[in-house]
């Protein structure tokens, strides 16, 4: 081996074990690159001898599933889903929704309330026009607006502080209105 081309590479590499490891390299080659390379595809019999690279490589295996595991619950966080049993039709926004069974989920962190039927052949996704009061804790209902026998979604209420919705309602306006509250639940 040329000393002088080859500084900082240990005798050792080019004898004993290693040979039969890494047969077809030849050592007389080796840069102060390939070097480096080498001590780090090794690990810790050269290139880490306090064993630092599966410590770390355990440290980041364990960040990345603590963080899946945080947006997991941060997700299922904030969206809340609920049933609510509507025995009538009504309207939300431009789409006629039959009475039945609905799951209601409220997405805090978007601010998107979607309604799907039971039997899954009614599905929106429904934009707030603005967020409204406080609300009681384990208060979930929807309010409808009604009159004269029709009736559309006014507002969505989670039974969480802060998380309560009203939308556009033709009919809230209106002199004979009447609200209709039908409560959610689990």
């Amino acid at each position: 081996m040329n000393r002088q081309v080859h500084r900082g590479v240990p005798q050792s590499l080019c004898e004993g074990h290693f040979t039969l490891v890494f047969k077809y390299l030849d050592c007389t080659m080796l840069s102060g690159q390939a070097h480096a390379l080498l001590a780090a595809v090794i690990g810790k019999a050269v290139g880490d001898p306090e064993g630092k690279v599966k410590t770390m490589k355990t440290l980041t295996t364990n960040l990345m599933i603590a963080a899946v595991a945080l947006a997991v619950a941060a997700g299922t966080a904030s969206a809340q889903t609920m049933k609510a049993d509507v025995p009538f039709a009504f309207q939300t926004g431009r789409t006629a929704m039959p009475a039945g069974t609905y799951k209601v989920s409220m997405d805090a962190s978007k601010g998107i309330v979607s309604l799907q039927s039971g039997d899954g052949a009614a599905n929106v996704l429904l934009l707030p026009t603005s967020r409204i009061g406080e609300g009681k804790e384990g208060d979930a209902k929807l309010v409808f607006s009604c009159v004269a026998g029709s009736c559309s979604l006014s507002q969505a209420w989670s039974g969480e502080p802060g998380i309560n919705y009203a939308f556009a309602s033709p009919k809230a306006g209106h002199k004979n209105a009447v609200l209709l509250e039908i409560r959610m639940h689990q």
